[in-house]
């Protein structure tokens, strides 16, 4: 007779906190804040019932195998970086291993054998039946045994929480999707496309079509940044995430199909003056919405366009790792102490919208290793951090000015015409740029990359900036009110940075 070694405990931590306890004899207890993940607690004491009495139906060491999968993921001595690439594979490659040791298909005979402890809603019917005079379909319609189902794979979900809890956490904090980024991690199970997935879509997408008609993609399209093949897995993750999986079946009475319903509607309010989904905080507060207390602070998302979701979280996947970066930047052994330093403290950079100015000249910094079309689609964390990437590496590369430019603060309702600055530029300077820029060089007139600088420059210098800065970086660089001062050549500043991107780098 098996035993039950590994056990799940909703529990009350020392500050208070409702958080996930997960035991195995012998082994240092996980435990993880379940109080944002879980909106309503009436049941959480609960929640786990199921799973334990799985658990204990296997072998002690599958237990153990699968307790050690989760120990990894927290036993490490410096926090889990769950922006670096590596970190999302690996949870990626944990959670499909952790489904094939529990084995999916047993557990979803053995909670079938359970059901009848289940509470069904009322309207659930044991067969499709079809009515003319209704306006429904097969894949409009759960019958009792899809919904059992349906509620399998949300509890069989809930087993694997410890693998995406902390990361849950993480993404909430930076990106308005974050329920889909959740539900992405589980692209190399089976999870992803078993037939209880297979079902939920299709009904998604056979009742968004009744509720929002026809041309429901292009609103999503075009104004939250889904691509036609994002959307449905973007609802899924919601009604799964927000919804779905912290609710007892057993003990409560609620109607998922209901759930599916309201998120179908709300994903279709994104077009609609007051859908409040995708604006940043400033154009909610204006509207006078309230009960946004809770969002992050970090909400004024990427440019909304038509670039697909999965696109974008692949631009920002390739820029998570500064490792990776810096071996594209050829400083494969360069120090990242400031830098992990000013990332630790990245609230005070909360405020600092990165003008197109500022873009521009990290798209610069940046052009060896990605289009820099790519930064206007990404969001606005990930931003800052590239840019104090980029201050960290250009202030031990010797340009300060510009490093400080990048996390600059503009000051909006004070702007001023230069009359110190120097049009001219050493032509040595420019001729400089004819090995990167030539096909665009005409001899004796100005080129385009020429002007294009210039004009980079007068922005910059008719304007009023506030470095966010380590003090250590601003000694002779800032005024006495702490706006950055511009020298009299930061045309040609701006022209040697442009030099410095396109040189060759050292390996």
């Amino acid at each position: 007779m098996p035993k039950q070694i590994i056990n799940y405990q909703v529990a009350t931590s020392d500050h208070g906190l409702t958080v996930l306890q997960v035991s195995c004899e012998g082994k240092q207890t996980i435990e993880i804040v379940l109080s944002d993940f879980l909106k309503d607690l009436t049941h959480a004491a609960t929640l786990y019932d199921q799973v334990n009495q799985y658990l204990g139906e296997l072998s002690e060491s599958t237990q153990n195998h699968v307790f050690d999968v989760f120990s990894k993921l927290y036993q490490t001595e410096q926090p889990v970086d769950f922006d670096s690439q590596e970190t999302v594979e690996a949870l990626e490659s944990r959670i499909a291993h952790v489904t094939s040791l529990l084995n999916y298909e047993n557990f979803k005979v053995w909670l079938r054998h359970r059901s009848d402890k289940i509470i069904y809603p009322d309207n659930i019917l044991h067969d499709y039946v079809y009515d003319p005079d209704m306006n429904t379909t097969q894949e409009k319609t759960y019958i009792k045994s899809e919904y059992t189902d349906l509620i399998v794979y949300i509890i069989f979900i809930r087993i694997l929480t410890p693998l995406f809890l902390d990361y849950y956490t993480h993404v909430k904090q930076v990106t308005q999707h974050y329920h889909y980024k959740i539900f992405m991690l589980f692209a190399r199970s089976e999870l992803y496309e078993c037939p209880e997935a297979t079902k939920l879509r299709t009904y998604i997408d056979v009742n968004q079509k009744t509720l929002i008609g026809s041309g429901k993609n292009e609103n999503l399209i075009l104004t939250a940044g889904l691509s036609d093949d994002d959307i449905l897995d973007s609802m899924m993750s919601e009604v799964l995430f927000s919804k779905i999986l912290p609710i007892d079946f057993f003990h409560k009475k609620c109607n998922i199909i209901s759930y599916v319903f309201q998120t179908i509607r709300f994903k279709g309010n994104f077009a609609s003056p007051d859908g409040l989904s995708i604006k940043s905080r400033d154009s909610r507060e204006t509207s006078g919405s309230s009960g946004q207390e809770d969002m992050s602070t970090f909400e004024n998302y990427r440019k909304t366009s038509d670039m697909p979701i999965g696109t974008v979280m692949e631009i920002q996947n390739a820029l998570s790792s500064v490792r990776h970066l810096l071996i594209g930047l050829g400083r494969p052994d360069f120090d990242l102490t400031d830098y992990h330093e000013e990332i630790r403290g990245i609230g005070k950079y909360i405020d600092c919208e990165l003008q197109d100015t500022q873009m521009y000249m990290l798209g610069w910094f940046l052009g060896k290793i990605i289009n820099p079309r790519a930064l206007f689609y990404i969001e606005h964390r990930k931003l800052i951090e590239l840019a104090i990437f980029a201050r960290t590496v250009l202030i031990a590369e010797g340009h300060p000015f510009i490093a400080l430019f990048l996390t600059s603060k503009k000051t909006s309702n004070h702007n001023y015409m230069s009359v110190v600055i120097r049009n001219s530029v050493n032509r040595g300077v420019v001729e400089g740029l004819s090995q990167n820029y030539g096909f665009v060089q005409e001899e004796g007139r100005a080129s385009v990359v020429e002007k294009t600088i210039s004009e980079a420059a007068k922005e910059i210098s008719n304007s009023i900036w506030t470095p966010i800065s380590p003090p250590a970086h601003l000694k002779d660089l800032i005024n006495s009110l702490g706006y950055l001062i511009s020298p009299p050549n930061v045309n040609e500043l701006v022209f040697k940075f442009v030099q410095y991107v396109n040189s060759g780098r050292p390996t």
